[in-house]
């Protein structure tokens, strides 16, 4: 979208008009901050430190946890096993 630097006013004709464009473009202008507030708030959120340090903590314990539970299982299934021969 390119925007041109020169505005075309021209279909502006009374105080009144130029009174309502000056309000649209206030708020148009406060729509752009809000979202871009909106914006900002929402890459806070996904880069957050906290946040990213849970994720990160999480997917290192994955594997260390999967190896704690097989040696578990063995464990259980050892003993079943010894308990069968007995």
């Amino acid at each position: 979208m390119k925007h041109s630097t020169a505005r075309d006013f021209r279909h502006i004709t009374s105080f009144k008009q130029l009174s309502d464009e000056r309000t649209r473009l206030s708020f148009e202008v406060r729509l752009s901050r809000k979202k871009l507030d909106m914006a900002l708030m929402e890459f806070n959120e996904i880069f957050s430190p906290l946040r990213l340090a849970g994720t990160l903590a999480r997917e290192w314990m994955k594997p260390l946890l999967g190896s704690i539970r097989k040696r578990i299982q063995d464990y259980i299934s050892g003993k079943t096993q010894q308990n069968r021969e007995k």
